[in-house]
């Protein structure tokens, strides 16, 4: 009950990165329990004096087993400013619901909402659904390969509203080093269906390191591409940090 309270609170509270492309995958490769499960990650920072800036990056991961079906939700927020002016303001929010046919196999659908004023995003819907498939799944290595496809409702700022398919091919490798470190390597490709040049696309690469029982640090470089943004908006982005993940 205290951890079902805890988690549903921070949900609430704390409603999304926001990339185009959200990396779910890196959120799912733990062994999952029945029942409920959960992750917290705090990242704050800031400065003053003769600089001027704070930012913070939380997010929230809730999971729900039971037999051989799963809900998995996911929230986050991200903030920042510099000498009072907002420089980053993400919101991202997810839904999906997995079952899992046998150790090979999974179909799963999905809704998500997110975020992002400085990519002139101002909201970004979609539902949609696909399969999975564990190609390798040992103790210490994992590869994964995804197919689907999801429709989309996009609000650009100061722009048309847009409806569209677009496919969705993902591809997830996990090495575990020792007991302590493993590396993950995710990419996302996401083209529009009818205009196949429209391509977004996603390298998310990290490593845990486990300081605790329940406490790890992470250390990740992610790059997004986008064949075709807005208009202003750069093609490229690329992210990087650390943080501490609390495990429960």
């Amino acid at each position: 009950m205290r951890k079902s309270l805890m988690l549903f609170l921070f949900c609430v509270c704390f409603p999304s990165p926001s990339f185009a492309i959200n990396n779910i995958e890196n959120e799912r490769l733990s062994p999952v329990e029945e029942g409920l499960s959960g992750k917290f990650q705090a990242n704050i920072d800031g400065k003053s004096g003769n600089s001027d800036k704070e930012s913070f990056d939380i997010g929230a991961k809730g999971i729900y087993k039971f037999g051989t079906n799963m809900f998995l939700l996911m929230a986050s927020r991200e903030y920042g400013k510099s000498f009072d002016q907002t420089n980053t303001d993400t919101d991202f929010l997810h839904l999906r619901f997995v079952r899992e046919h046998n150790s090979k196999l999974s179909s799963e659908y999905f809704i998500q909402s997110q975020s992002n004023p400085f990519k002139r995003l101002a909201e970004r819907s979609l539902l949609g659904a696909g399969g999975r498939f564990n190609l390798i799944n040992d103790e210490n290595q994992k590869l994964i390969i995804g197919s689907g496809a999801f429709y989309a409702i996009e609000e650009i700022s100061d722009s048309d509203t847009e409806e569209f398919w677009r496919a969705n091919f993902y591809l997830v490798y996990k090495q575990t080093l020792n007991n302590q470190i493993s590396l993950l390597s995710t990419i996302y490709l996401q083209p529009r269906l009818g205009e196949l040049d429209d391509l977004e696309a996603l390298s998310d690469i990290s490593m845990s390191i486990k300081l605790s029982t329940s406490l790890s640090l992470k250390v990740a470089l992610k790059t997004t591409h986008d064949r075709k943004p807005p208009s202003g908006v750069a093609t490229t982005d690329n992210a990087y940090g650390t943080s501490l993940v609390y495990s429960f």
